[in-house]
């Protein structure tokens, strides 16, 4: 019994290190910026778990390689290696468009949103006692790019002629000017009696600016003030007749 346990710790001391092996000639290729050698690395290397696929995804992300990025998504779009059409949301692995958002890889962002990944929505904490990981997660949450693609990416958008009705109906709850403002005072409340450091604080600060700023982008774009007005009263939440609201007393 000892001898059949043994020779099961050394075949899985040996399946570990052929991996760790492998994610270590993948990582050299990587940073080699070759995408045909990476690509035909990954076909070697099918996993029922696309470990070395997504793994390859997350460092060129890291890395800020756009080009090669969008290579290795190509060549996964004819494998159906990529997440499905209405996006997928990672949980409990890193998650690469998190990391494009948190570096502000806008190029590799808009690559890895065309493909399907996805940022997920998670309720910022205000309590939390890590400050460090409360503002990452701001930072994520409170990026620009990311914004503007959740509209502007959105298919019925893409796809004006052809949207069905109830696609149309989704746009109409994507309101990323109502999420701004939300952000903004959220921005407030973590510099409110804030314990950190000087420079996170000033951080919020600055991407409070940002914000504000992608507000007025918007505001200026509109033809005169009832445009802006539409705008600043639009609540996707409210199913509601305006015009009765208005003359309710």
């Amino acid at each position: 019994m000892k001898e059949i346990q043994s020779k099961t710790r050394t075949k899985t001391v040996s399946l570990r290190q052929l991996v760790e092996e492998k994610h270590e000639e993948l990582r050299k290729l990587i940073h080699e910026r070759d995408d045909e050698d990476i690509i035909k690395f990954l076909e070697t290397q099918r996993t029922s778990s696309n470990e070395f696929f997504n793994c390859a995804v997350l460092q060129l992300t890291g890395l800020n390689d756009p080009e090669t990025l969008q290579s290795i998504l190509t060549w996964a779009k004819k494998r159906n290696l990529l997440p499905p059409a209405e996006g997928i949301a990672f949980q409990d692995e890193p998650n690469p468009i998190l990391v494009a958002c948190q570096q502000n890889f806008k190029t590799c962002m808009t690559h890895l949103y065309h493909y399907g990944y996805r940022r997920k929505e998670q309720k910022l904490d205000n309590e939390s006692n890590d400050q460090v990981k409360k503002f990452l997660r701001f930072q994520a949450a409170s990026n620009i790019h990311y914004l503007s693609l959740v509209f502007t990416e959105h298919k019925a958008l893409k796809n004006k002629e052809n949207a069905r009705e109830t696609e149309i109906e989704r746009i109409d709850k994507i309101d990323p000017i109502r999420k701004v403002f939300k952000l903004m005072e959220d921005a407030d409340h973590n510099m409110e009696d804030f314990q950190g450091s000087n420079e996170l604080k000033s951080n919020y600060a600055e991407i409070k600016k940002e914000l504000e700023a992608y507000v007025g982008g918007i505001l200026t774009q509109c033809k005169g003030m009832e445009e802006v007005k539409t705008i600043l009263d639009h609540n996707p939440e409210d199913d509601d007749d305006d015009e009765l609201d208005d003359a309710e007393p």
